[in-house]
Formats: structure tokens, C-alpha cells, sequence
């Protein structure tokens, strides 16, 4: 049954709101975005942005973005339900709380819109949403702690690892950028740089084109003495080598976020080391996206190692990085213990016992036995075999690595 706007049909922005829900076909997923529009649009009701115009006109430009962009239904419901968090959560025991989130629209949209929220000030500490404190006092932070508190709050946002919230603040912020002539002065100038600062290194990470284009025209146009170049931060941002060994890719963090490869970079990212593949069993490893390396793959690894297809992060119709491929072949048996994963945790089992714990914590385990030095062998063949691979398919030019006798090398 389709759900009635009765409630939202006063809004001044009604007329937007209808034709949003016309673009959804599916009666299921038009059903989830009317119920988002409803919640919010309630929530945001008495608040308007700096033009005058009713503040559910901001979700819902970026909702837009997250449609235009093939974004699955999840992320368009979360960029709906974004700001209300932060806009309900104001005054002491005042908010809407997860918990309401996620018996209406469930856990994935609920850790998203967290994961979206400004921190607040409390004698000196920040606190964040998934903190029930956060909804027991009203924050203590002047317009003297703004920067620090986008610092915080972005440094939180990617550490999270949630890349489909990363994508709908970036959307946040485009939308914002498009609307920066109609705020005051100064508040466009502290604006321009915060979104300079903190949001132009992960544009040139997921988008290309005319995107980060107009991110630059807009702070330009706005600011036209920004250093531009100073905020990507090229050469500081990403590693040299061809071969960037990094964690996993469920364990993102601002530094490894870094030193990811621009689009269109051509080096092979590997995602864990050793001790991961002793866990998982495999290794993930991302490759530029326009190629089919998987027969090249399987043949520059050998029979010691299994090489499969594997998924991206990233969401559907960002600017594609990589194509992330599935190495095995790692030992994982230690006596009659068997390592696995589960639900996001590391577990081990044996002898009727089950022990599980948080892989971010797996660092810190202690592994006996020779398990660790035959992973780490095979690890260390894989990297080698990996930079023969780069050298024949990807390498433009004569081959960086490998040249037993440097004074060799073909001219």
C-alpha cells in the first residue's frame, strides 16, 4: 500500500518532493524513500537554511545526487535522514535517538546516519552519536571550536570506514558549494576552506571529471587566493612504489585513505599482510579497472596461489579505482585449530571450543608455531611474483624491479 503524504503536502517544497518519488519505480523502494521524506521533512520542519528556504530542500538535493549516481536505495534513505541527528539533537535529552532510526529503516542506513553526525562539546571531549551521552547534555562548542571540530568529525568520519557515508558527505558538501552565494560572507569564506580542507583529497579518490572540477571552479570562485594543490597534496598523499602494501580493506583508516592511488593510477594495491591471510585465508589485492588481468594473473601467481574476482567498496557510479581480485592459497590449519571469519570477527575453532575476537585487534595476536614464518614466506613470493606481473603487463617503459644485474638492464 502506498503510503499517504498528507503530512508533507503543506511543505513549500512539495512540488520537488513529488517528483523525487516519481523517479522510483519499484513500489517497495518508493515506499522506504516517502517514509524517509516523512520522517525528515517532520524533523526539519521549523528550521529553514540560510536563504530562507525550508532546510528539507538540502536533503533532499543530495538524495538527488545519490539517485543521479545509481546509489542503492540504503544511501538514498540515508542521505534523506543525514542531518536529523544533528538538527533534533540540540538541547539536553533532545534527539532522535539510533535506536528510532533503525526500527524504521534498519541497521545499515542507522550506522550511516551516524556515522554523518557532528560531534558534540562536553567539558573539553567530543562525543559522537553512537555515544549515549552524546543525547544527555546540549554541546558546549562556540564558532571558536569550528575547525577543530570538522577536523575531529571528518578524521572520525573516514576512520569509520564507511565509504558510502564518505560518499553521501561529499555529496553534502556539493550540494553546499552550489548554494554558498546565498550565506553570509564569512560563514561562505569559513565554509570554502573547510570543504577545501577536508573534502577535495577524497573527491580526487572517488570521483574524476567534471566533479572535481567544479569542486575546485566553486572554492576558487569563492576564495580565488586558495592553494588548491596544498589541500590535494599530491606527492604526500599517495606512495611511490608501484606495489602499495596496505591494510585491510575492511580496516580504513584517514592514513591508509591517503595513500590509496588516484583514478587512474597505475599500481597494484595490497590489502593485509601475513598475518591477515593466516586469519582470512586470502588476500585481496585492487588492480586499474579497463583490463582483464584475471588469466594474466592466474599465470604470473602460479599453482601455489588461487586468484578469483572479487567486489569493490566503492559504491555504484563512483569514478572506479580498481578491480579488487581474491588471492588463496595461504596456510591456515595450526594443529586442529581452524581460523575463519565471521560477521566482521575473527574466529577460531577447535577441540569444542570457539574463540572470536575483533579483526582490528588481530595485530596483537601471538601465533606459535610455524604458521606465521610459512605465512609470511608465501606472502613474501606473492609480492615477488606481483612485481614480475607489474613489470610484463602494467610497467610502461623498461621494468622497475627485478633486474638481477642492475648494469643489465634493456635500454
Amino acid at each position: 500500500m502506498e503510503i499517504k503524504l498528507s503530512e508533507i503536502r503543506g511543505c513549500p517544497v512539495f512540488r520537488e518532493i513529488q517528483d523525487f518519488r516519481r523517479l522510483f519505480k519499484n513500489e517497495k523502494d518508493k515506499n522506504r524513500v516517502t517514509n524517509a521524506l516523512k520522517f525528515a521533512n517532520n524533523i526539519h520542519s521549523l528550521c529553514k537554511r540560510d536563504d530562507g528556504s525550508p532546510y528539507i530542500s538540502h536533503p533532499l538535493a543530495v538524495a538527488r545526487y545519490t539517485y543521479e549516481y545509481g546509489c542503492k536505495t540504503d544511501l538514498i534513505v540515508a542521505a534523506l535522514l543525514h542531518d536529523i541527528i544533528e538538527e533534533s539533537a540540540i538541547n539536553e535529552g533532545d534527539g532522535v535517538w539510533p535506536s528510532s532510526i533503525r526500527s524504521r529503516f534498519g541497521e545499515k542506513v542507522t550506522r550511516m546516519v551516524v556515522n554523518l553526525t557532528k560531534p558534540k562539546l562536553k567539558d573539553g571531549k567530543w562525543y559522537f552519536a553512537d555515544n549515549p551521552y552524546f543525547f544527555m547534555f546540549r554541546s558546549q562548542h562556540t564558532p571558536a571550536h569550528y575547525y577543530e571540530r570538522s577536523r575531529i568529525y571528518y578524521e572520525h568520519l573516514i576512520n569509520s570506514g564507511d565509504v558510502d557515508a564518505i560518499l553521501i558527505k561529499l555529496f553534502d558538501n556539493l550540494n553546499n558549494l552550489e548554494t554558498l552565494n546565498k550565506v553570509p560572507p564569512e560563514k561562505r569564506i569559513r565554509n570554502a576552506q573547510i570543504i577545501a580542507q577536508h573534502s577535495l583529497l577524497i573527491v580526487t579518490r572517488l570521483f574524476s571529471g567534471d566533479i572535481v572540477e567544479f569542486f575546485k571552479q566553486q572554492l576558487k570562485s569563492i576564495k580565488p587566493d586558495l592553494d588548491i594543490e596544498k589541500y590535494i597534496d599530491v606527492e604526500s598523499a599517495t606512495y611511490r612504489d608501484d606495489i602499495i602494501e596496505l591494510p585491510p580493506r575492511t580496516q580504513i583508516t584517514m592514513e591508509t585513505f591517503r595513500k590509496l592511488p588516484f583514478p587512474g593510477a597505475n599500481q597494484i594495491c595490497v590489502y593485509g599482510n601475513a598475518k591477515t591471510a593466516i586469519f582470512t585465508g586470502f588476500l585481496e589485492i585492487g588492480l586499474p579497472e579497463g583490463k582483464d588481468y584475471l588469466a594474466a594473473l592466474q599465470n604470473a601467481l602460479g599453482d601455489e596461489f588461487v586468484v578469483t574476482k572479487g567486489e569493490s567498496l566503492l559504491p555504484i557510479g563512483v569514478a572506479a579505482r580498481e578491480a579488487i581480485f581474491r588471492i588463496m592459497g595461504f596456510p591456515q590449519n595450526l594443529g586442529e585449530m581452524r581460523f575463519g571469519t565471521l560477521g566482521g570477527r575473527i574466529v577460531i575453532t577447535g577441540k569444542g571450543a570457539i574463540i572470536s575476537f575483533d579483526s582490528n585487534a588481530m595485530d596483537n595476536v601471538e601465533i606459535e608455531g610455524d604458521l606465521y614464518a610459512r605465512s609470511e614466506a608465501k606472502y613474501k613470493m606473492l609480492i615477488d611474483r606481483l612485481r614480475k606481473f607489474y613489470n610484463e603487463h602494467m610497467c610502461v617503459g623498461k621494468p622497475k624491479y627485478y633486474l638481477e644485474d642492475p648494469t643489465k638492464a634493456p635500454p
